[in-house]
């Protein structure tokens, strides 16, 4: 088995990762079209969020409050991925609602982490959204996106409960 050092695990985080986490900025590509950039916002909203709880389980509250703050301005001067944006580009209904939901998820977590807001709105929406791509899933395709969400039922789950929407939890 091997051995976990909590000590040694933050130190390495605070050399290699704090700084670049505080300093980070959005996926920026003068090259890319506006839609590749909407998708591509997607994912860096969810890496730094990832990198911010991180820290914060590391015990840098303090010295990420800024970040997170800047991060929520930035997903909130943002518009949520758009589906119209998604489907024009080849993208399923799916891949669209399942970045939707993740889009949600993260600005929620945001808000709870930089404000101590419970953010009840972002995270029932996400769950809501979570739940609704069940519901358009059919078909093969459906099934395949039925598994892949039930293998993350304890997130959803906590999503819902979290969001205070504990019956959109059961339904998921």
């Amino acid at each position: 088995m091997l051995e976990f050092n909590l000590a040694r695990s933050r130190d390495a985080w605070l050399q290699s990762r704090l700084k670049g986490v505080i300093d980070s900025k959005p996926f920026a590509d003068p090259n890319e079209s506006p839609e590749t950039q909407h998708i591509a916002d997607r994912g860096y909203a969810e890496m730094q969020t990832s990198s911010l709880v991180r820290g914060y389980l590391y015990g840098f509250a303090r010295e990420l409050k800024g970040a997170v703050e800047k991060h929520v301005a930035w997903m909130e001067s943002h518009p949520e991925p758009d589906r119209a944006v998604y489907t024009g580009t080849g993208r399923s209904v799916e891949f669209w609602r399942d970045a939707l939901v993740s889009w949600r998820l993260v600005l929620g977590v945001c808000r709870w982490l930089g404000r101590g807001d419970r953010a009840f709105a972002n995270l029932t929406a996400a769950a809501a959204a979570d739940w609704q791509l069940l519901a358009l899933a059919n078909g093969e395709v459906g099934e395949e996106v039925r598994e892949d969400r039930r293998g993350y039922m304890g997130v959803h789950l906590a999503t819902a409960l979290a969001g205070d929407a504990p019956l959109l939890g059961l339904k998921i």
